[in-house]
This record gives structure tokens, C-alpha cells and sequence, in this order.
């Protein structure tokens, strides 16, 4: 098939559909062209040995169905709950012949994963990236009105922010302290305020929400979907009503229960965090059973916070 035609996608899926097929160890990860292989084991020395022993079926299925692998383009990232002493320099990941690189980032589905989780180089890539378009916005405000620069915003920066803000903003609120800034700086810009202008007035003024309460709004609406069974199984599984742990009849039985909680980190994740979001939401709120509507109504529910704000 031609590159670039409308077949071309569709069949390329249909060519590498049994890719999955040739390890039942590991876990594949399939979006378009782009393949992400999970492997986990309770011993290093262990996981590196089934590593390359799996690396093997999967590369005689690429020859077997002539696809050439782009070593080049092919990075190792090693995630650990504790801290290793082993040189990973020294441990070698093999494709037949060809040795892989550990790598301390890779790129995956447009976020840049870092081997601890916590997604400092992909905040300083938003930072960067909308550094440079708050410098168009400021060469456009002269010559246009506040509501085509609020349109700039919406294409220019709150996409930054909003795409997997969940995953990305789940590492301590200090972090994206430089990012609200910026978003704070662009309103500024789009309403031609003061620099010292108050930013909630115009969060309030522009119905637009800060980096904070997008993640809020962006963690109460996955709860809305598993809650109503229209999320992935394997995220509904997490949560769990006080009513299917004991039989109790108090207030809070029809309410999420709360996990285990072992430090600060387990804390920000969206499993501990979305029981607590939902359970702080009003019955006008959790009571709705259309998403969309679900959605503009806590939107609303946010912004009006910033109107008597300072």
C-alpha cells in the first residue's frame, strides 16, 4: 500500500494484530505504529533473563513476517519500587544480535516517562512549550480583541495542560507551581490586565479553570465513569462503596471507601485521590447521570469558587 493512503492504517493494524500472540509473558502495549513491551519480576537478575528469552519470540515474529525493528529507536526504561545497586550499564537486553540501551526517559504517546515517575522533564517540556506561545500572545494583544486572544489560549496552551493532566500533575502540587504561573501569565496577557493582576477574577471571568481543579474536575470524571460502568474494567476494580465492606447502616456506607494509605506518594495517586474528590461532591452533583451534563455542572462548580477569591 502507498504511504498516506486511507487503507494504509487499517491494514498495517491488521498485519500486526497477532504481535500479542507470541509471549504470553509479556504485555503489550499497541497504538498505531508505536509498541510498548511490560515486563515485571520480583528479582532483577530474574526479569533481565525472562526479558531476553521473551525479546526472542518477539523478534522471530517480526522476521517471520519481514517487519525490521528500528534498534535506533528502541529504548530499555527500568522502574523499581526501591533503589538498585546494580549498574544497569552492565546488564544487557539483547534483540538477536543487537544490544539495547537503557535509556533514564523514553517518549510514550506523546508524555516523556522518566525512570521515577515523576515527570519533571515532561513539565519542563509543557513550561517550554508554553513559554513560546505566551510570546505570540503577547505580540497579538495589541492587535486583537480579548476574545479571539482567549481563542489562542484555548489552542495554544490549555492543550498542555489539559492532555493526561491526571498522570502529570500527581506528583505534589509545589511542582506545578510554574506551570500556573504561566497560566496565570496568559489570562493576564488575554484580558491585557496588570501584571499584578488577581488571577481568580479572571479564571471566573473567562469560565476557564487553573491546573489544580483540572485535575479535580479531569479525576472526578473517570470517577463518573467507572461508577456508572463506562470506564475500563481494570480501573472500576479500584474503587469500592463502604457498603460492600460491612453492613453497617451510617451516613457514609453509599460513599467510596478510602484504601490503604502507606506514605505522602500513595496518597496522590488517582485511586486514593478519586474517592476523596467524590465523596466531597455535593448529592446535586453525584446524582446526575448524564456525563455531559455531570461535567458542565462541576466545571461550573469550580469556577464559581474564584469569584469571591482573591
Amino acid at each position: 500500500m502507498p504511504q498516506g493512503s486511507i487503507l494504509g492504517p487499517l491494514l498495517f493494524l491488521l498485519y500486526i494484530n497477532d504481535l500479542c500472540e507470541c509471549s504470553t509473558v509479556l504485555r503489550f502495549i499497541l497504538f498505531a505504529d508505536d509498541t510498548t513491551l511490560v515486563a515485571s519480576h520480583e528479582n532483577f537478575d530474574s526479569l533481565v533473563d525472562l526479558t531476553n528469552r521473551e525479546l526472542d519470540y518477539v523478534a522471530n515474529w517480526f522476521i517471520a513476517n519481514e517487519l525490521i525493528i528500528n534498534n535506533s529507536k528502541t529504548n530499555v526504561l527500568y522502574f523499581s519500587k526501591r533503589s538498585i545497586s546494580k549498574n544497569l550499564s552492565h546488564t544487557k537486553l539483547f534483540i538477536k544480535d543487537c544490544q539495547l540501551n537503557f535509556s533514564k526517559s523514553v517518549r510514550f504517546l506523546g508524555i516523556t516517562l522518566d525512570d521515577t515517575l515523576e515527570y519533571d522533564e515532561y513539565r519542563f517540556e509543557i513550561r517550554n512549550k508554553m513559554s513560546k506561545n505566551i510570546g505570540i500572545l503577547c505580540k497579538l494583544r495589541s492587535v486583537l480583541p480579548e476574545k479571539h486572544l482567549f481563542m489562542l489560549y484555548n489552542s495554544l496552551i490549555l492543550p498542555y495542560i489539559n492532555y493526561c493532566n491526571i498522570v502529570c500533575t500527581g506528583t505534589g502540587s509545589t511542582k506545578l507551581d510554574a506551570i500556573y504561573k504561566l497560566q496565570k501569565k496568559a489570562l493576564r496577557i488575554c484580558t491585557c490586565s496588570s501584571y499584578l493582576a488577581s488571577s481568580c477574577p479572571l479564571f471566573y471571568k473567562l469560565n476557564t479553570l487553573n491546573v489544580f481543579d483540572i485535575r479535580k474536575l479531569q479525576i472526578a470524571l473517570l470517577m463518573f465513569k467507572c461508577l456508572n460502568n463506562i470506564a475500563p474494567k481494570i480501573i472500576s476494580s479500584w474503587f469500592i462503596r463502604n457498603n460492600a465492606i460491612h453492613n453497617y447502616n451510617t451516613r457514609s456506607s453509599n460513599k467510596l471507601h478510602f484504601g490503604e494509605v502507606r506514605n505522602d506518594n500513595s496518597l496522590r495517586l488517582v485511586r486514593h485521590q478519586g474517592p476523596r474528590i467524590w465523596n466531597n461532591l455535593s448529592e446535586y452533583l453525584v446524582s446526575c447521570t448524564n456525563f455531559r451534563l455531570f461535567k458542565n455542572k462541576l466545571k461550573s462548580f469550580y469556577v464559581s469558587a474564584y469569584k469571591n477569591s482573591n
